[in-house]
Formats: structure tokens, C-alpha cells, sequence
């Protein structure tokens, strides 16, 4: 695990110091050492987390005759028969890193080995014959790829920061980045906060010529895989395909030459990857929790009842909302662009708790898009139910009261999700799906929000074309396809990544798999969601591991009160950016309804998902001025 950089120029001889400089930004990311290839035309940088082959996994990693040399962030968890392989055929290894596994397989397969890797990774190989750069990610988009092509150069970098740090010119907001950001509360791929930089999309590889000229391909089409998927033969047939692949999985993430453990929070996702680590192990799984003195955000007795059913070395760390203000600019600006999920202040919190113990973990991310475990999929029950309520008595009565009673903070999401559903009783599917998807303003907030110099429409379409398959796609199946095209890499993936890296730790998630996730689109939609108990095959399969009920307990999610932050610990910050200068320099926004929005939630109104989402951009608006250009 580490970060990567690089620099590939078309002509001009590169600055020595510059790749120092972008590895300089991302130590955190990487602080056992440092590695540096130079050529001519082309430098590229990683700094490293030491967690396989401590003594010999330097990078860069050559092929055996040095044309090929790589960089790469990331784990390949099916290393060890590809290098089995790779001996038999007559290659000559010098360490034993996974590393050195896919320069060896680039070798042979050029871009068709990455059909080969189970893992996550961010790779760049440069070829010193033909003075080619390749650039990869893999099929999920657990580990992160920027670039920007300059007029003589290429950039690419694991942060975003380390670009501007050697290219600090000023550069204009993506305006479909910013529609999108306060719709989603993220920026999807391939879009960054500023034209002209991008994400590598998941699944996706880039060749890039001496000339910059260049390609990309996507190697892994998960809406293909779907297409040729065909049903498990049975029930009985799909909770043994979940076992053992679960299993597989969990004991590949399980290699490492450092201490691991696995975040821990009570729910059903991580209590599972507990019990199978408890059983393949002969030792006591290290976990880890975090609490909150907000009870009605508090999840840790599950966490901590579960942890002593599988006898785990358990750590729990009660946090207080003061020290989570303390950190949460620091944590905040660390995403380098405008980034409101505001779980990633628990994960920061609960990834330095960890890392004073172990240095990789595993965690449950990714569960609940595979087996449809959000209430939102729930949406479609609960409407068809709904509709049969007399229209004036929705309309009239219902409606109303939805939108304008105050909502105490213990059943704000649930509360949230009435008032997606009571808006939206007579939209389609999509409409549905793109409704409950906007975390953050919806369309006709968003009206209000921005000026004229905002067009509003690029995120429906951008999600249109991901909810759009074959009709003999079920809606359930569109959601899923969508939320692991857009959500998984841009939210969740993305929150996991920055935060538990800015504790130089390695978190590994085993339900994103790919084989995993490739497989549950073979399963019905009947054994996801049974009436309204979500992830039902999942917890069926491993029920007889718990005691009774306690996989179909309520689930809470990773909340933290940044509503209430917004009312006391945040309100002169927050005073500050609704009345900002540089808020209103952008020409973006309409100053007076942010400032009544939050006049009706300091009144008691619940605005928390679009006034966080404002907090975020003007703290990033105000620490990176210099690098914006409003003209």
C-alpha cells in the first residue's frame, strides 16, 4: 500500500525536484520510504506502507531485462499462484512482492493482465523502448487515479494535492462538479472539482504515447458481466456460492507481514467478516469500535456484544463531539475537492484508534450495495403501499406534515426517506432512484440555490445512462448496477480511502471482491429483500454463526451529529461561510437562500444534508483561493 506520482513530458527535460515535491504531499499515505524512477521523459514517484515483503518490496520494480518499471498503490490478494505461475514459466523473481507479480504478468499480457489481478490498485508502468506510460485502477475504484494533461506533460497522482503542488496555476470550477457535488454530496468520475482534471474511471486503463497522445479501455464491464449472468439453481446453491467465496475472499485479505484487525461496528457486514477471520485464525482478532456521547448516534453495545460472542481483543474509544470538531478541517480538507459524507469524520476517528494497533484492516464497505442492504432499495414496498392512500389525504394532509415538522436528530434519516418517498409517490423508477440518490439539494432546491451561471441536468442524465439496461433488468437490479457505478467509488470507496490513509492505515474490503460482486447478480431479487428484510440471503447464510435475532437487528449506519455541530460547536465557522465573500465572488450562488436555509435550521428545521454539503465547499473555497480562477 502506498501512494503513487508521476510526470511523463513531451519534450522538455523534467525538474528533478518536482516528483520530490508530489511525493513530499502524500507521506501520510506511505511513510516507511520512499522510491523514485527517473528517465529522460518520464519520472515517477511512490511513497510506501510497508505490508508485504517489508525487507525487499521496494519500488520501482523492474522487469528482468529493466524495459518495464512500475509503481503501484495497492494489494493483489491472488499474488501467490500468479507468481507460481509466472516461475513456471520461466520468470526470474528478486523479491517476493506482488509488486513484482504484475510487472512480470504486464510482460507477458500487456493490458489483458489485469484480467488476471484480484485486488485494489492504482498502477503506472512506463516501457523505456517505445517511452510508453500505462496507467490502471481497478474494477471498483478502491484505490484513486488523478491525472491532467498540460500542454508538454502528463500529471498523475494518488491526491489530488500533489498535482497542485507542482502545478499551481489557476484553474477554473467544473460546473457540472459542482451540480453534482450538492446533489450527491461527492463528485463522480471521471470529474474532479476543476476542469482539465480527472479520475481514472474504475476498471479502466490508459496508454499513453511520447507525444501524449493516448487511449483508454475498459478491461471490467460489470453491466456485461450482469448481462451473461444466469440465477443460482437454488436457494440452498446460492448461500454455498456466498460461504465460500466470502471465506476465499476474507483469507486473502487476511496476508499480511504486519498486525490487521477489522473495524467493527456492530452491523451485519462487519459481524460477519468477525466471524470468519475468528475462524480462520488461531489467534484473537484484534477490533475496533467507535462510540458517541450522542446516544441516539451510539451503535458501540453492538459492536461490543459481538466482538465478546467471537472473543475478540476488543478496543472502543468514546468520542466526544468536541474532539470531532477539532478534527473534522483537517479531515475535511484532506479530500482535496469538496467531499460532504460526513461518516468520513467517524472513519478518520475510528482508522487513528487502529492504527495504534495494527496497520491493515478489514472492514464491511461494500456490503450493502452487493446485497441490497439499504432502506432505500426498500423504496419500492413502501410506495406501491403507499399510492393506495387516497390522493387528497397524501396530498392534503400527509405531504404537509412531512415537509414542514421539525425532526429531532434520533430519526432524522428515517424522516428523510418519508419525505423522498411522500414527494415522489408518482415517479417511475428512475425518477424514484435519482430522488432518494440526491443526498444532498434536489432538483428544485438546487434551483434555488444557484444562480444562472449553474445549468442544472448533467448529473440526471449522467445517472440516466447508468440506471439505463436491458428491460429485462428488475428495478432493484438498475439501483444496485447504479449505486456500484456511482456511489461505491465516488462516496464510500473515496471516504474510506483518504481517511483511513491519513492514518497510514490499509483497509481491505472483502464483500468488493469481484467474483463476489459478479455472483450476486445471479441471486433473485427475492432472496435480497424478503418483504422488508434487507440482505436476506446474506444473513441466512450465516445466521447459525449468531445468536438468535441479532443479524435482523435495526441497522444505524456510521452517523455523527454534524447537524447539531452546525447549531453549537460550528455556528460562528458556519455564520462566517453564509455571509462569505468568496461564496459570493463565484457567482455561483444565491447568498440569500443559503442564509435563510440556515436561519430555518438554527429555528429547529432539519437542513443538515444541504447545509453540510455548504459548510465543506466554503472551507475548501476559502483554504484553496489561490488555486481557483473566478474570472
Amino acid at each position: 500500500m502506498c501512494g503513487i506520482n508521476g510526470i511523463l513530458s513531451k519534450s522538455a527535460p523534467i525538474d528533478e525536484q518536482l516528483i520530490c515535491a508530489m511525493n513530499r504531499r502524500i507521506v501520510h499515505r506511505g511513510p516507511d520510504e520512499e522510491g523514485i524512477f527517473r528517465s529522460p521523459r518520464c519520472h515517477m514517484g511512490m511513497r510506501r506502507l510497508s505490508i508485504i515483503d517489508l525487507k525487499d518490496g521496494h519500488q520501482p520494480i523492474y522487469s528482468e531485462d529493466g524495459r518495464y518499471a512500475i509503481v503501484f498503490n495497492g494489494e493483489i490478494y491472488n499474488y501467490r499462484p500468479l507468481r507460481a505461475g509466472l516461475v513456471s514459466s520461466g520468470h526470474v523473481f528478486k523479491t517476493h512482492s506482488d509488486t513484482e507479480v504484475i510487472v512480470h504478468l504486464y510482460e507477458e499480457k500487456k493490458e489483458r493482465c489485469l484480467d488476471d489481478l484480484n485486488g485494489m490498485f492504482a498502477i503506472a508502468i512506463f516501457d523505456t523502448v517505445n517511452q510508453e506510460l500505462f496507467l490502471a485502477r481497478d474494477r471498483l475504484g478502491k484505490k484513486p487515479l488523478f491525472y491532467t494533461f498540460e500542454e508538454n506533460r502528463l500529471l498523475f497522482a494518488s491526491e489530488l494535492k500533489s498535482i497542485y503542488e507542482v502545478s499551481p496555476k489557476k484553474r477554473r470550477l467544473c460546473l457540472d462538479a459542482v451540480e453534482s457535488y450538492f446533489a450527491l454530496t461527492f463528485i463522480p468520475p471521471p470529474l474532479t472539482i476543476f476542469e482539465g482534471i480527472y479520475k481514472l474511471n474504475p476498471g479502466t486503463f490508459m496508454k499513453v504515447k511520447p507525444d501524449l497522445s493516448h487511449e483508454t479501455g475498459k478491461y471490467w464491464d460489470l453491466g456485461a458481466v450482469i448481462d451473461r449472468s444466469k440465477p443460482e439453481s437454488s436457494v440452498e446453491a446460492c448461500g454455498k456460492s456466498i460461504r465460500e467465496l466470502l471465506y476465499d475472499s476474507i483469507s486473502l485479505r487476511m496476508i499480511a507481514d504486519v498486525p490487521l484487525g477489522v473495524f467493527l461496528s456492530g452491523g451485519v457486514d462487519s459481524s460477519i467478516i468477525l466471524a470468519v477471520m475468528s475462524e480462520l485464525s488461531s489467534s484473537r482478532i484484534n477490533s475496533f469500535s467507535i462510540g458517541n456521547t450522542v446516544r441516539s448516534f451510539d451503535e458501540s453495545e453492538k459492536a461490543i456484544e459481538i466482538a465478546r460472542h467471537f472473543h475478540a481483543e476488543h478496543t472502543e474509544w468514546m468520542v466526544d463531539n468536541e474532539y470531532v470538531c477539532e478534527v473534522a478541517d483537517k479531515v475535511i480538507l484532506n479530500y482535496d475537492e469538496p467531499f460532504a459524507d460526513s461518516s468520513a469524520l467517524p472513519t478518520f476517528v475510528v482508522s487513528e484508534l487502529a492504527r495504534k494497533h495494527v496497520t491493515v484492516v478489514l472492514t464491511g464497505d461494500g456490503g450493502d450495495e452487493v446485497y441490497a442492504g439499504y432502506s432505500r432499495y426498500l423504496v419500492y414496498n413502501y410506495l406501491q403501499r403507499y399510492r393506495a392512500v387516497p390522493g387528497f389525504i397524501r396530498n392534503g394532509i400527509i405531504r404537509p406534515l412531512a415537509n414542514g415538522l421539525p425532526v429531532p436528530a434520533a430519526i432524522m434519516p428515517l424522516m428523510n426517506k418519508i419525505k423522498k418517498i411522500v414527494n415522489s409517490d408518482g415517479a417511475n423508477a428512475f425518477e424514484q432512484y435519482h430522488d432518494m440518490q440526491r443526498l444532498g439539494f434536489s432538483e428544485s432546491a438546487s434551483r434555488e440555490l444557484f444562480t444562472e451561471a449553474v445549468k442544472t441536468g448533467f448529473i440526471r442524465n449522467y445517472t440516466r445512462d447508468k440506471f439505463n439496461m436491458p428491460a429485462s433488468a428488475s428495478d432493484l437490479t438498475r439501483c444496485l448496477f447504479a449505486d456500484i457505478e456511482i456511489n461505491l467509488p465516488a462516496d464510500m470507496l473515496t471516504k474510506l480511502d483518504r481517511a483511513s490513509m491519513l492514518s497510514s492505515l490499509e483497509a481491505r474490503c472483502p464483500f468488493l471482491d469481484y467474483r463476489l460482486v459478479e455472483h450476486s447478480f445471479s441471486i433473485p431479487d427475492s432472496e435480497k429483500m424478503r418483504g422488508n428484510r434487507l440482505k436476506a440471503i446474506l444473513k441466512d447464510t450465516f445466521k447459525d454463526k449468531f445468536p438468535p435475532g441479532f443479524l435482523d437487528k435495526p441497522k444505524m449506519g456510521f452517523g455523527i451529529p454534524v447537524g447539531l455541530f452546525l447549531r453549537k460547536e460550528l455556528k460562528e465557522r458556519m455564520s462566517s461561510i453564509v455571509k462569505s465573500q468568496a461564496m459570493q465572488q463565484t457567482g455561483l450562488f444565491n447568498m440569500n437562500s443559503i442564509q435563510n436555509l440556515y436561519n430555518r435550521h438554527l429555528s429547529g428545521l432539519d437542513h443538515t444534508f444541504q447545509l453540510w454539503p455548504i459548510y465543506v465547499f466554503g472551507l475548501w473555497l476559502e483554504m484553496n483561493a489561490d488555486l481557483i480562477d473566478l474570472i
